[in-house]
């Protein structure tokens, strides 16, 4: 896979580059840079399948470099010192990412990733939502940017009522009776809502705090939403959710 590596700082670039030469033979690297701008006439001249980049760099930045190429044909690694929470933006943008220092087997995975299936998205698109979710993601009046098959949807999490898994799909309900069914599993949307009180009480299903009406006893127990909706709490989650609820 012929990739090209940016980072402005030379022991880091170094170092990625010898990591994929040990790790992962199969990639070509056909161009490092340690100025973004110098990398932008290379890559669309060259035109990459693969670019691995930092984030924070002096004089432009990657979200800036992106946006002034012609050539998108690629898939994007973000190699990144981020923190945790804009860690969670990129992967509800469907851009993967490698936080530094780089750890070889989470190399190796995203590697294999990029192999395995070509991103569906343009680049034009996973970029918006990056930015979005950076832009929206904190605060009382967060707006998720959700990516689905026909495009983005724009949810504020306070209309999400609670999210149901479908094997490898989930289907997120919202307070004015209608949902979404999005390609990823429940558990991507685990970390990042548990910030916002939602609470798992399921395997199956996670709800937001603020639509449970009333707690139903039984083997494991149950919740009733506002909407009349009712959801079994599973046995493991019941220490989760009594704590929620009593404190216990």
């Amino acid at each position: 896979m012929r990739t090209i590596l940016i980072d402005d700082e030379p022991l880091s670039l170094e170092s990625l580059e010898n990591d994929l030469h040990t790790y992962c033979p199969e990639i070509e690297i056909i161009g490092t840079f340690l100025a973004p701008e110098e990398a932008i006439p290379v890559i669309d001249e060259l035109k990459p399948e693969l670019l691995m980049t930092d984030i924070q760099m002096p004089r432009m930045n990657a979200f800036t470099m992106l946006s002034q190429l012609k050539w998108t044909g690629f898939d994007l690694l973000l190699v990144t010192a981020y923190n945790k929470y804009a860690v969670k933006a990129f992967e509800f943008s469907a851009i993967d990412y490698i936080l530094k220092p780089v750890d070889p087997v989470k190399l190796v995975k995203s590697i294999n990733k990029v192999k395995a299936s070509r991103q569906s998205q343009a680049i034009e698109e996973k970029l918006a939502l990056i930015m979005h979710n950076l832009k929206f993601g904190k605060g009382n009046n967060y707006t998720l940017a959700i990516p689905t098959s026909d495009g983005v949807e724009f949810a504020e999490i306070e209309s999400i009522v609670h999210l149901k898994a479908e094997t490898n799909y989930c289907t997120i309900f919202f307070n004015d009776t209608t949902k979404l069914i999005v390609s990823k599993p429940l558990k991507h949307f685990c970390d990042i809502l548990c910030e916002h009180n939602f609470l798992r009480i399921h395997q199956s299903h996670m709800v937001n705090t603020k639509y449970i009406k009333s707690y139903r006893k039984g083997a494991a127990g149950s919740l009733v939403l506002k909407d009349g909706t009712n959801l079994p709490i599973s046995r493991s989650q019941k220490p989760y959710v009594n704590k929620f609820l009593f404190g216990e």
